[in-house]
């Protein structure tokens, strides 16, 4: 299993060899009600008890860091996707560095906590997490920007290009974003997509064409603007930039 986080290699055995190189990451899945325990000792009884191979070498320290990365791991994607702002503001002020985490749920197999906000169109969360500086471009299948793009999400778009999200990174498909909002703006029968794509386009197009020191100087606009008025970056910047 080439993964970051692997809690078994099937049910009732343990990865051993996960075990050697990444141990905190290798308990049983079977143990995750005692993970949650409110007294990890519970937990470590339960592992000592079990007999499994490997067992007794899972330290106290080792359960209390799991119990910390199993709730990010099933609670944080979650608040994500409900657009609990406080709760997730809360976490992450306590754990920074955990911006950058690869979340796991349902049918995102792989993805950032970015890509997940804005897969689930979570515009405050998505600004808020691009002022703790999280990876831009990081993919699975397409970067979060390819995510926000097919969604037509103006707003968003905008703030993931302010912030340094590439524009000439391709998905899956071999697309880039402006490819997918043209194709949007050219096929598309709705009025209001075919506005929203055009936005999107000339946004996209404008920091493809200009060099480089003039993108920074609307990215550095866009972040006063951001910490000026949190979360409420209007589409008139998008005209303003071009």
């Amino acid at each position: 299993m080439a993964c970051e986080k692997v809690y078994f290699a099937e049910c009732g055995r343990m990865n051993l060899k996960f075990l050697k190189l990444k141990r905190k990451h290798c308990l049983l899945y079977r143990f995750e009600g005692e993970i949650f325990s409110v007294d990890p000792a519970q937990t470590m009884m339960a592992m000592i008890f079990s007999k499994l191979p490997g067992a007794e070498e899972i330290t106290l320290e080792d359960i209390i860091e799991e119990q910390q990365s199993l709730r990010l791991f099933l609670e944080v994607p979650k608040m994500i996707q409900k657009g609990e702002f406080e709760e997730i503001k809360t976490y992450l002020e306590n754990n920074p560095t955990e911006v950058d985490y690869v979340a796991r749920l349902g049918k995102y197999e792989q993805c950032s906590l970015l890509y997940l906000a804005v897969s689930s169109a979570r515009e405050e969360v998505v600004q808020y997490l691009l002022e703790k500086k999280p990876k831009l471009n990081g993919k699975d299948k397409e970067t979060a920007l390819h995510r926000a793009v097919r969604g037509l999400q103006v707003k968003t778009v905008h703030a993931l290009i302010a912030s340094g999200a590439s524009s000439v990174t391709k998905d899956r498909h071999g697309l880039k974003p402006l490819c997918i909002a043209m194709r949007m703006y050219k096929e598309s029968k709705s009025a209001e997509v075919r506005k929203k794509a055009e936005t999107i386009v000339g946004g996209l197009e404008f920091y493809q064409a200009v060099p480089r020191h003039i993108q920074n100087i609307a990215r550095e606009s866009a972040r006063r603007a951001r910490e000026t008025k949190y979360g409420n970056t209007s589409d008139s910047q998008w005209e303003v930039a071009k």
